[in-house]
């Protein structure tokens, strides 16, 4: 297979195209020189390429082996597949798609063992910088065509492999979306040290054990920033204030985030200077009239080191531009009806690199519509032929396909999704909204004497529920509920009415390496009042290499003995087997002052770790950050 050609300036190695360094040719995957000045690199030819290892990706490429497409490779620039999930140590993921909550490192981890059982090829540390449309004829078939579409010929490269070219019959974008940065907003005032990104911050602060700042400032009311808040809090991070220009985020992450640890917030507020030379000392905010221009006169000044920007993302579509410089066309923006296709024929996208999705099971949603998809385009075009044997069969109506299972059954969920569900099995979302903030910021939380409103948090539909006789569930009673979704949610209407409790996620060191940290998270929903309790044992807690999800790091945190709760899901039995029924209420007084069975609490790993996978995450940085004077 004839091969493309870089030119070599020097005999050495390096690599270099117009003078300029690309890579390196590692003898691995040196081609034979063919002429003066010249080496081969080596290409390859796949049924189908996809570009992003985040949860998109993922779910394309296990969709699309699931329908039959045999040659797929699946590229990831980071060093492990999942894109911005393993940092994503809070709860909430996986609701939809496994029918139980969990955290960004676990929601990464169960797509990995997919990806890895159906047997796709997938690589790591590896940047597609370049793609453009080609033509490509092999078989007889193809060559008497007119209608064959072409192909698509990626540039990759690696620490491993160096410059390599790929050839791929359809490609997926999954590509993802990156932040809006402070220069982006136009936010006036110097280039002082400890104005970053929401993302960069979560990356410290989760992965390397950076310690940022001592007092923050948060710019943007998105889900986000309001996790990030609640982060850097429990961290002991004084968050001054949460800013955004309207209520934009879920409801319960505005209940878990702001209204349990009660951090400041306010709405059409932005900040309009920042102020600090090295560092950064403090911030001006002011409020936005309606015109969107910002009230100079309302103006107020906040000490803070730390600014955390999460205003907004940006899709990463240089891949897509590319394609189109390649063709001679000026590039333009992706334009999909149906959120897949896209006016190239066998580009397909998905994930946030096409709009900006509300939770990580939207994302895999996306990416198992664009790999099926992709997988139909090429069967219709008979472009992969080679991968099936028409004669055993296997070159079937892909309409029949859904027959085969490749991936395991999804079947014996913990705790089943709410009930109430939009078509399609979704479940709709609770977006903040102005009467929501104007019920929980009053001081009464009440409708009638004897009546509590109650806002779920189990699933993003966040069911508004009325409990009625507070005072007969106090003592142990059954009580009246009304407006709840599914049993769960009743569940919790009890137990936020006598003892709220929530799950504890956290990070732990590990031992010999300070400058990775393990995701951990509470087996059951703790009291609200134990939680920094939790957090600051985590602090001390060191963790032992090799680690795997679901291992105990440290049991029996809260010394109670016997566990009666299981590991993971949201700590919550249905109604019928809830302690808080009546008849069934066996619970006992605690120092919290709340009737409350208390179970035992173990911290487990959200994440697969050993040696070699820590050196690739964190390979140089050593120690904690410091960042100037606080």
């Amino acid at each position: 297979m004839p091969g493309r050609f870089l030119h070599v300036e020097n005999s050495g190695d390096r690599v270099q195209r117009n003078g300029v360094q690309t890579g390196r040719i590692y003898e691995k995957f040196k081609g034979k020189p063919s002429g003066k000045g010249q080496v081969e690199v080596m290409e390859k030819t796949y049924d189908l390429a996809i570009a992003g290892g985040g949860p998109a990706g993922m779910a394309a490429a296990v969709q699309a082996r699931k329908e039959g497409v045999e040659r797929i490779i699946l590229l990831e620039r980071n060093s492990r597949l999942g894109g911005i999930l393993p940092q994503c140590i809070h709860d909430g993921f996986g609701l939809e798609e496994f029918g139980r909550t969990m955290t960004g490192p676990e929601y990464a981890l169960e797509w990995i063992k997919r990806v890895e059982e159906a047997g796709i090829e997938y690589h790591t540390d590896t940047a597609v910088f370049d793609a453009a449309t080609v033509s490509r004829r092999e078989t007889p078939q193809e060559r008497s065509s007119e209608t064959a579409p072409a192909g698509y010929r990626l540039k990759i490269s690696s620490p491993s492999c160096g410059v390599e070219s790929v050839f791929c019959r359809a490609l997926v974008l999954a590509s993802g979306c990156r932040e809006r940065t402070r220069g982006q907003l136009r936010i006036p005032g110097g280039r002082p040290a400890g104005v970053y990104t929401a993302g960069a911050v979560q990356y410290m602060m989760n992965v390397q054990n950076y310690l940022p700042g001592r007092s923050a400032v948060v710019l943007g009311s998105g889900d986000i920033g309001l996790i990030m808040a609640r982060r850097m809090k429990w961290e002991g991070i004084d968050v001054k204030m949460v800013l955004g220009e309207r209520a934009s985020g879920l409801l319960r992450n505005y209940i878990q985030c702001i209204k349990d640890w009660d951090i400041p917030i306010r709405f059409s507020h932005t900040v309009v200077q920042i102020h600090g030379r090295k560092r950064i000392t403090g911030v001006t905010v002011a409020p936005v009239a309606k015109d969107g221009s910002p009230d100079l006169e309302g103006s107020q000044y906040i000490r803070c080191d730390l600014l955390v920007v999460a205003a907004g993302l940006i899709p990463e579509t240089e891949l897509w531009k590319k394609i189109y410089f390649s063709e001679g066309k000026v590039p333009c923006e992706i334009k999909s009806e149906d959120e897949i296709s896209t006016q190239r024929s066998g580009v397909f996208v998905c994930g946030n690199v096409v709009r900006q999705y509300d939770t990580a099971d939207e994302v895999s949603a996306s990416g198992r519509r664009a790999g099926r998809s992709a997988a139909r385009y090429l069967e219709k075009f008979r472009e992969f032929t080679s991968g099936f044997d028409s004669d055993a069969g296997r070159n079937r109506n892909l309409l029949q396909a859904e027959d085969t299972e490749v991936l395991p059954d999804l079947s014996g969920r913990q705790n089943p999704p709410c009930e109430l569900k939009e078509e399609g099995g979704k479940i709709p979302k609770h977006v903040m909204t102005e009467k929501d903030l104007d019920y929980l910021s009053s001081s009464s939380s009440t409708e009638e004497s004897s009546a509590k409103i109650v806002y779920c948090i189990c699933c993003p539909r966040g069911c508004r529920m009325k409990v009625r006789d507070k005072s007969e569930i106090s003592a142990g009673g059954g009580g009246e509920i009304s407006g709840f979704g599914c049993e769960t949610g009743k569940a919790y209407a009890l137990q936020e009415t006598t003892a709220p409790k929530r799950i504890v996620t956290a990070t732990v060191a590990v031992r010999g390496r300070e400058n990775l940290l393990l995701p951990v998270k509470t087996n059951v929903a703790v009291e609200k009042c134990d939680v920094e309790r939790i957090l600051k044992m985590c602090r001390r807690i060191k963790a032992v290499l090799p680690v795997s999800a679901g291992d105990v790091i440290k049991s029996d945190l809260l010394g109670r003995g016997r566990n009666e709760g299981g590991a993971g899901g949201t700590g919550l039995r249905s109604s019928e087997d809830s302690a808080f029924e009546e008849g069934n209420f066996t619970a006992r007084t605690g120092k919290c002052g709340s009737r409350v069975r208390r179970e035992r609490v173990d911290l487990i790993a959200c994440m697969d770790i050993d040696e070699a996978a820590a050196a690739e995450i964190c390979p140089k940085h050593c120690g904690t950050w410091s960042g100037g004077d606080f």
